[in-house]
């Protein structure tokens, strides 16, 4: 874990909080969601594959995974916004171990 992500998860556990995720949650893990990727893709791929999941596109998948409670997804919040977000469920390669885990980004924008 780099100096940046350990500065994160320190001030998150000093002043945040992780909860389970509830369908009201949806449209912010979708703005998570998406700005990680922006965050992490961004000069690694075209833009249109980037843009191609815009925040709402995001949401709408994530609600479908808290409402059909398709693995385990808790989210993030630091003063009130979410801020991360991360997924547990079945992994969907059989080569790989049975769970597989999903985090999203930890900051404030």
């Amino acid at each position: 874990m780099d100096s940046a992500r350990r500065a994160c998860a320190y001030y998150l556990s000093m002043n945040g909080s992780v909860r389970k995720a509830t369908i009201e949650d949806a449209d912010a893990i979708g703005r998570v969601h998406y700005l990680a990727h922006v965050e992490t893709y961004t000069g690694k791929f075209p833009p249109e594959v980037i843009e191609g999941n815009p925040p709402e596109r995001r949401a709408q998948m994530w609600r479908r995974i808290i409402g059909e409670q398709l693995g385990d997804a808790r989210v993030a919040e630091l003063d009130g916004e979410t801020v991360g977000f991360t997924h547990t469920g079945p992994a969907r390669d059989r080569v790989l171990p049975s769970k597989r885990i999903q985090t999203g980004r930890c900051g404030k924008d």
